[in-house]
């Protein structure tokens, strides 16, 4: 028996994922946040974030919410957030940059001279007040201690909160919930010693809540703050057989033929060359998704600046980093779908609106315009079909396979459900691969890369576009998609001496093209936050027990990504 399980074990592992190859993609190794319970319903917390770059960036960005919604949606909360410092490792003060986009605070978080590759540590201090709910027979806090909107994938989170002296454990209740915001799965461990609680689990994000007697904290009256006109009208809406270990064996086999038969790619030119205008007349969010699959956050907001750029809209940066969105004409008649999705979804009937304030109007939007994106693709031929759902099938038809499987123990056999169950697993990682994209999308993405190329290296082929009219704000959405956009301004820091009409702001003494680009990502963050609507649950006063918890419910949350 023992050597069955030997050989279960040696034959999981050898489907596994090992970590060198994990950590080649950006993400958070480690997330460690230590929270101590204060008397005056506040808490003080300290978060150690163990960061991976899979490229030189500047840092972090942590957005961190503190305004909610009420339960009748009609009022807002703030639960008053101070930063008190972030420092690294070693105890080294970090630079960073606070700004305030009325519900959220967003700390940019690093040097914007230097660049961070691989493993990098910061340690964020700060206090939040007025964040324990009170109920008639408990206390309690109910904190999304990670947050669910990271760009990057959140592993190994160990929460340790820490209680007041005079708490009773007799009375003490404890719940934690991870996955998607709104899922009610509870991956994590749990641990009470005297004076704390440990909260943890392999992947992220996490969701905590700590229940205790009546009387420990001090009752305090929230700070409510009335909702604009704009708000108020949108937040209304049995034998063991060997043999059986042969199926994970045969499943893998099966898929890789398979994804070398039918889901493979298929060959473009093999080379990448410079391209000096975009391919096809590709727009930047088509030519994001086209790249990565992806049809993301950052494909939108390259979007919107796209229709600035063309004269569709207007963007004011306040004095205090918070922007307001103008019209000044309505949708052409040339636009994509999602085009018009993005558009209508930003000012829905309005002229102006502010960033903060299309939580309501767009969030719901995002599904809408991803899902076209990908579809406009297919009509262009450049994908056979849709990414999104041809993954989307893969991973749900491996879920179901891996919910199954358990079921298999008792009606046969522990190898059986066992096999099934790492077949699942294979289905689920092959699912990654399973969108192919036509030749025609192969060579567009390949010139798309040589697009690139020059917008990387603009110096170099100075001759192809100096001539060319008001070519870097035509190109500096592209760019951002990219990430380069701080590269490709610095072609034109002694050309460009005054902002473009689309944008209002920002306070230069001498305008400079690369500030502007670093303006202009600041912008896209900000817009990346907005899409997403602050977290409702902590505001309807309902526990996080008894089935009224979720991830991404209660206090906190936020997210974050790199700069």
């Amino acid at each position: 028996m023992i050597k069955k399980i030997l050989l279960l074990f040696g034959l999981f592992l050898m489907f596994v994922p090992s970590q060198s190859t994990a950590q080649e993609s950006e993400q958070i190794l480690k997330f460690n946040s230590k929270i101590i319970i204060n008397r005056d319903s506040s808490i003080n917390v300290t978060e150690t974030i163990n960061y991976y770059f899979d490229s030189p960036k500047h840092g972090i960005i942590r957005n961190i919410p503190y305004r909610y919604y009420d339960s009748s949606k009609n009022q807002y909360f703030i639960t008053p957030t101070q930063i008190d410092k972030i420092i690294d490792s070693q105890g080294k003060v970090i630079e960073y940059s606070q700004e305030d986009d009325g519900s959220y605070l967003k700390l940019k978080i690093g040097d914007p001279n230097l660049t961070v590759t691989k493993e990098k540590t910061y340690i964020i201090t700060y206090k939040v007040a007025g964040i324990i709910n009170y109920f008639s027979d408990h206390d309690e806090l109910y904190w999304n201690a990670t947050g669910n909107d990271w760009d990057v994938p959140i592993n190994n989170v160990t929460i340790d909160v820490f209680l007041p002296e005079v708490i009773d454990y007799s009375k003490l209740q404890t719940a934690c919930f991870t996955g998607e915001s709104g899922g009610k799965e509870s991956k994590c461990e749990k641990s009470v010693n005297t004076g704390k609680v440990g909260l943890s689990t392999v992947k992220g994000p996490l969701t905590i809540v700590i229940g205790f007697n009546k009387g420990i904290v001090t009752e305090i009256t929230r700070q409510y703050e009335e909702p604009s006109t704009f708000e108020k009208v949108w937040g209304a809406v049995h034998h063991e057989s060997g043999w059986y270990l042969l199926l994970p064996i045969l499943v893998f086999i099966l898929l890789l033929f398979r994804y070398l038969r039918t889901g493979r790619d298929p060959e473009g030119r093999g080379t990448i060359v410079p391209e000096f205008e975009p391919p096809e007349k590709l727009l930047p969010g088509e030519m994001g998704t086209l790249i990565d699959e992806q049809a993301d956050r950052s494909d939108i907001s390259a979007t919107i600046i796209d229709l600035a750029v063309k004269g569709y809209l207007k963007i004011k940066e306040g004095s205090d980093k918070k922007y307001t969105l103008i019209k000044i004409k309505d949708a052409g008649k040339d636009f994509a779908d999602y085009e018009n999705t993005i558009f209508d979804g930003i000012f829905s009937g309005k002229k102006e609106v502010d960033l903060s304030d299309i939580h309501e109007t767009f969030a719901d939007k995002i599904s809408k315009t991803s899902d076209q994106l990908y579809q406009h693709l297919v009509q262009k031929k450049y994908f056979i079909k849709n990414p999104d759902k041809v993954r989307s099938h893969s991973c749900w038809f491996g879920f179901a396979v891996m919910f199954f499987a358990p079921f298999l123990l008792f009606i046969f056999s522990f190898i059986l459900a066992f096999a099934g169950f790492v077949s699942g697993i294979l289905i689920m990682i092959f699912a990654r691969s399973t969108p192919k994209k036509t030749r025609e999308g192969v060579i567009v993405k390949e010139k798309s890369l040589g697009f690139k190329e020059f917008l990387y290296r603009a110096e170099r082929y100075r001759l192809k576009w100096q001539e060319k009219e008001n070519i870097f704000e035509k190109y500096l959405p592209y760019a951002m998609v990219f990430g380069i956009a701080e590269k490709w301004a610095e072609n034109f820091k002694d050309i460009y001496k005054k902002p473009p009409d689309w944008y209002e702001g920002g306070n230069w003494t001498t305008f400079n093209t690369v500030v502007f680009a670093s303006s202009l990502n600041s912008f896209s963050s900000s817009a990346s936050v907005s899409y997403s609507p602050p977290s409702t649950s902590a505001s309807s006063g309902s526990s996080g027990f008894g089935g009224g918890g979720s991830s991404g419910g209660g206090f906190g949350g936020g997210g974050g990504g790199s700069w």
